[in-house]
Formats: structure tokens, sequence, C-alpha cells
């Protein structure tokens, strides 16, 4: 049985506390893995998880794109084993099984990205080759990796939580992830006529796509599932939507089981369908 070490961050409920840990001792009874231990790291604010982040940043020397705090659940491995942090206030704002859903996908993190060789990925050989024809820096091709490790990784725990008969928690669970927001909006109208701004915005996209593309699978849940995803690009442009539609429908079918072979690839794909077209168009061919 994995050991969850509980860890409290300001006032945090005790029987709050106990139900969160219930829900993922039940997944990781269900779901086939080799863990000991996870820890799990509870905040009572938001703030809290931020303050816990920025110090941890210190202490590893990891940059903030590598530990992203925009989200009410998160995990990570950057100790040497699986962590999942929770922002209380915020996940408590949500329906109760869009918060089963999106714990039960962060334990799918630990079981499947328990290592921090999840987190540091060599730069694919297409990302570079992007890189030298369009001139881009080091941090944004950094940037772009980053964001298509964690839409491979979403993907992938999806698929273990679908294939382990979690469905109708996943199904709302991502669907919340694909209602735009108004300030994704908002940030795509800043973005316009940037390539750059543009092109970590699409990617940005692609990862919540990805994260919802293993139901499509499902018969039952196949329409709603992609009118949600063709509903979360729908403030794009046709010729930006279409590519990340099929790329996240089509591309992804083809993903193994050894992650790092899927970040190549799936950043092949990118490159090929999606950033390659956009910076051509941008900088005349």
């Amino acid at each position: 049985m994995v050991r969850i070490a509980v860890f409290t961050h300001g006032r945090v409920d005790t029987g709050r506390s106990e139900r969160i840990r219930e829900i993922l001792e039940e997944c990781y009874s269900r779901l086939p893995n080799d863990l000991m231990l996870v820890e799990l790291h509870l905040f009572s604010t938001k703030s809290l998880l931020t303050a816990f982040l920025s110090r941890e940043r210190s202490d590893l020397g990891v940059s903030s794109s590598e530990m992203g705090e925009g989200f009410f659940a998160m995990h990570d491995a950057w100790r040497g084993f699986p962590r999942i942090l929770v922002s209380l206030d915020r996940l408590l704002e949500l329906p109760a099984l869009v918060q089963v859903g999106g714990l039960r996908h962060e334990a799918a993190h630990s079981i499947l990205h328990g290592s921090p060789k999840y987190y540091i990925f060599p730069m694919p050989p297409s990302l570079a080759e992007l890189g030298r024809r369009f001139s881009l820096s080091l941090e944004v091709l950094t940037d772009l990796l980053y964001l298509l490790s964690i839409a491979v990784k979403d993907y992938e725990a999806t698929r273990l939580l679908y294939g382990g008969g979690y469905v109708e928690d996943q199904a709302e669970y991502v669907q919340y992830l694909l209602e735009p927001s108004g300030e994704e909006v908002a940030a795509w109208s800043l973005s316009r006529g940037r390539a750059v701004a543009e092109l970590l915005y699409l990617a940005s996209q692609f990862k919540v796509l990805a994260c919802a593309s293993p139901l499509l699978a499902d018969n039952s849940l196949k329409r709603v599932i992609f009118e949600c995803m063709r509903g979360a690009v729908a403030h794009l442009p046709d010729a930006y939507a279409e590519p990340l539609l099929e790329l996240s429908v089509e591309g992804l079918k083809n993903l193994g089981d050894d992650t790092l072979e899927n970040v190549n690839y799936v950043s092949e794909l990118f490159c090929g369908r999606v950033a390659k077209p956009l910076m051509e168009a941008r900088h005349g061919g």
C-alpha cells in the first residue's frame, strides 16, 4: 500500500484532509503502481501555496515555468519522490466531481511521473531546428518544451485513469478545463500579431486539448468531449484552431508508454502542423 504523508499549511480541517487522503488511497488501490511514498501538501490558501513554491524554487534552483502555480492542484517530483500540492480555497470553489477528478488526475501523475526525470527533458530535434530556422531564443524553446511535455503527461494521466474505469469524474474535470476563461480570451487578443506570443499561446491551448483527448475513445462521451474541445479553441482563427484539433484528436492516438519518446513525437507533430506554418506566415516563408 502507498504511504501518503500529509503536511498541512495554515488552518486545514481534519475531516477535509482525511477525505482527500481517502480519494487518493482509493485511486492508488485501483490503479497499478509501484509507489511507496507520496507527500500530500494541503494549503489553506493560494497565497500559502505560492509562498511555498517560491521557497522551493530558491532551494532547488527550478525556474517558475517548471513549477506552475496557476491551478488548484499540482504534482511534482523535484525532491526525488512524488508530491501532490493542493490549494484548498481554490479546490472548494469547484463542483464536487471536478474536485475528485482533479485529485485523481494528480494521483495519476504521481504514478506515471514520480521521478525528476519526467521534469527535465532534452531539447527535441524538431524544436531545436525550429529555433535555428526562426531565430527563437533558448528561453522560448524551453517554454515550448515545458508546455508540450505537460500536454504529453496530461494525456498519459487521463489515459491511465480512463483505462482504470474513472470516466464520469474525468469527463467533468476535462470539461471544466476546456471552458475558456475571459482571461484566456483576453490573453489571445494581447498575443495577436506577435509570432512568439501566438506560438506559446497555442501550445498552452494544446495541453488542455491533450488532457481531454483520451476520453474520445468512449462512445458515450465522444460527441460532447469533442464539442467541448472545439469550444475551447472557438476564439482562435480556423487556421490555428483546426490544426490544434486535428493534432489532439488524431495525432495523439499513436502515443506509447515511453514519456520521453512521446514528448519527442508530439514536438515533431506540433512543429510540423502548428509552429512552422505560423512562423512561416509571420516571417514570409
